[in-house]
């Protein structure tokens, strides 16, 4: 029981890194792809220029939403764990 319980906290973790780091590098493709748009483009407006940046930031919000509810997850299913071991 323990060796399942072990391996899939493991696997939670991993996923929960995994994407993290992908939303990460999700907002550096999107930062490129709009730094890109702004040289082609020239003279532009800063409400645009925000609105490219707010968009590159939503890859890394919603993985850290998925980190911080594996985290949750993980934190849990540990004590649940610990209740059955004691049991």
């Amino acid at each position: 029981m323990l060796t399942k319980c072990t391996t899939g906290i493991s696997l939670l973790s991993s996923i929960g890194l995994l994407t993290l780091v992908w939303g990460m590098l999700g907002q550096l493709i999107g930062l490129v792809e709009m730094f890109d748009q702004v040289e082609q483009i020239g003279d532009l407006s800063t409400g645009i220029f925000a609105g490219g940046l707010k968009v590159s930031a939503l890859p890394p919000i919603f993985g850290f939403f998925v980190f911080i509810i594996s985290r949750a997850a993980i934190i849990v299913f540990t004590w649940i764990g610990k209740e059955a071991d004691q049991k």
